[in-house]
């Protein structure tokens, strides 16, 4: 995901890199951001009052939290190059235009084995100056040992089926009890069984949903998982999933939601889903960012798919 320079301090940007973690399966995460003319080592040891027992990138090179390359990305640091602090949004606290932040575009970073820290080591390349109001990515760095420095253990393969509906409808779904019977109608028509639920959020009811596993389209086939956890779903998937209940790829296209970043309901849910006289917070499908939920608020008279989750 990516935010601008308001990242409620180092406390909360740790936060951020916490929640995505654990969303993802992998907690165990900080942020690598500099709070006043400390770098993030020292912030750490400080805190912990001991020093940690190390330190690892998860996955590859400028990969998201669930490993997935990103290709070129721009981070916030607060520090140059040279590991020398430099401007932080004020401590990571402003989204004003007028105030700057200092970031890197294209790090690139290079782990030295054999410290005792099992620090890496980073080289930090292309310092950039922009303003806070810019919206770029965290570097979340992972404190747990348990996970291989070359290859993170396998995470739990999904358990439960998911789709996007072929079909597209007007926010005014008939409230959420209709718009969930929508999604058992059309699983079972393809073939599926089970309870089924749209993923929708109401301003007086965020989304939640039970169990232990995630979901892909192929139950055997850990490859397929677009949503590793339910907290998952508040964040970002973890592959692309437009695919509707018989398999077939979907073109992009809308998808209501009325859920925000981190499961938060939205004020905009077509009047609780039954209404085309007003507007609902849709995302897009196959994207990879927290835009795939929210992408902004759309009339209610505009079509637009259903995600249906197996429950």
């Amino acid at each position: 995901m990516k935010t601008n320079g308001d990242l409620g301090g180092v406390q909360g940007a740790d936060a951020v890199c916490t929640r995505l973690a654990t969303a993802a399966g992998r907690p165990g995460a900080k942020a690598y951001v500099t709070e006043g003319n400390e770098q993030p080592l020292q912030q750490w040891i400080r805190r912990m009052a001991a020093q940690p027992e190390g330190f690892f990138w998860y996955g590859a090179p400028q990969s998201n939290e669930h490993g997935v390359p990103m290709g070129d990305v721009s981070i916030w640091t607060g520090h140059r190059s040279a590991c020398v602090a430099d401007e932080n949004c004020r401590a990571w606290r402003s989204s004003d235009a007028g105030d700057f932040g200092v970031g890197v575009s294209r790090p690139v970073f290079v782990v030295l084995g054999g410290l005792p820290s099992g620090l890496p080591v980073n080289d930090w390349t292309n310092t950039i100056r922009l303003p806070c109001s810019t919206r770029q990515s965290l570097l979340c760095v992972h404190f747990d040992y348990s996970f291989s420095r070359n290859e993170p253990e396998p995470l739990p393969a999904p358990k439960r089926h998911l789709f996007v509906t072929r079909e597209q409808f007007s926010g005014a779904l008939g409230g959420l009890a209709a718009a969930n019977q929508r999604c058992i109608d059309l699983a079972s028509d393809a073939g599926f069984s089970g309870s089924w639920r749209a993923f929708l959020s109401t301003s007086g009811l965020a989304f939640s949903i039970g169990g232990d596993g995630g979901w892909a389209r192929r139950l055997d086939d850990d490859g397929g998982a677009m949503f590793q956890t339910p907290l998952n779903l508040g964040t970002t998937p973890r592959r692309a999933f437009g695919i509707d209940q018989h398999g077939a790829a979907l073109d992009g296209g809308r998808l209501w939601t009325g859920t925000k970043l981190w499961l938060e309901p939205s004020a905009d849910d077509c009047a609780g889903w039954t209404s085309v006289d007003a507007g609902g917070t849709a995302g897009t499908i196959d994207r990879l960012d927290e835009t795939w939920s929210d992408d902004g608020v759309v009339r209610c008279d505009t079509p637009a798919h259903l995600l249906c989750l197996q429950e």
